[in-house]
């Protein structure tokens, strides 16, 4: 690759660990956005007969004990015949990962499609939507935890269920009222307007749901390795075909309802035919017991609840 295509944003480091697509690389394309909220970098690159990514994590996370676990995660996948990921590529020296400067660089097959759904959806795509997530699901049924926050049995409550309702109890408590105060002392503005409302729609909410996430908290269902962030702009297309499924950064212990309930909700929303289609078609592939369906509704509630506290904090 001539010298001048080389994007100034990437170290020379990465260069080096990467020289053999490098030295087929034609162009490079800053791709605005694609890291999401995770403050991720990504790069597309162009060779004359496939594209790639190249990834720059964010400082923050991962540590390389987690990231390692995710890469393992994803080829696990991707060699037991799962299509839509993209398995990261090894560099020079054998390593899933380049590290500079204490942030991880990663090299792996660009993925084909559009992350369209929201614009284009549809039965078919929602079918296929959740046909793939259930084959993602049981390929990692057995996936090892090593890497990830290890809950001390396989069966218990949810992990990110847990962690809300907890939450949900502090606010119930004190923080809410704190929080409030905060922001009634803030200098007007539309965001201050924003998390008023926020306040204002956060009781009648607790009050219809907040028994109902106590008691889901404490389901025991199975736990599995899951994507945890996974939405409608996450899901790649060709025509119906889900052709990638994206951004791993989230990944952890969990019950798959929490990544089914954060799809749903971005797909269908409030839509009950649509959550009744999707149950149907992801329990073609994988079994979805009553408790699980329970949980999903309780993932869905506990997010709109609390999401917009989260934003404020």
């Amino acid at each position: 690759m001539h010298e001048s295509s080389r994007s100034a944003d990437i170290p020379a480091e990465v260069w080096a660990a990467y020289e053999p697509v490098w030295a087929r690389t034609q162009i490079v394309i800053p791709v605005e956005n694609a890291g999401g909220m995770s403050g991720s970098r990504i790069f597309r690159l162009r060779t004359a007969d496939s594209d790639f990514s190249l990834r720059q994590w964010p400082a923050e996370h991962p540590t390389p004990r987690r990231l390692t676990a995710i890469h393992t995660a994803i080829s696990t996948a991707v060699n037991r015949g799962v299509s839509f990921l993209a398995p990261p590529l090894e560099n020079c020296s054998g390593q899933s990962a380049t590290w500079v400067a204490n942030r991880a660089w990663e090299l792996a097959p660009w993925l084909p499609g559009a992350a369209n759904y929201h614009t284009q959806p549809s039965p078919e795509r929602l079918s296929a939507t959740m046909r793939a997530l259930a084959e993602l699901h049981q390929v990692w049924l057995n996936q090892p935890w090593t890497g990830f926050d290890e809950p001390p049995l396989r069966t218990a409550a949810a992990p990110g269920l847990t962690q809300r309702v907890r939450w949900l109890r502090q606010l119930l408590v004190t923080e809410l009222d704190q929080l409030r105060h905060l922001v009634q002392q803030a200098a007007p503005t539309r965001l201050r307007e924003l998390a008023l409302q926020v306040f204002a729609n956060f009781p009648p909410l607790a009050a219809r749901w907040q028994r109902d996430l106590f008691l889901a908290a404490e389901i025991a269902v199975p736990l599995q390795v899951c994507l945890r962030d996974v939405w409608h702009d996450h899901v790649m297309f060709v025509g119906d075909r889900v052709s990638g499924i994206i951004d791993y950064g989230a990944m952890n212990v969990d019950t798959p309802a929490a990544d089914l309930a954060r799809l749903l909700d971005s797909c269908v929303a409030d839509d009950e035919a649509g959550w009744n289609l999707a149950f149907e078609s992801y329990s073609d592939i994988r079994p979805l017991s009553s408790a699980e369906r329970t949980l999903c509704r309780a993932y869905q509630r506990s997010s709109i609840l609390l999401t917009g506290l989260q934003w404020i904090t």
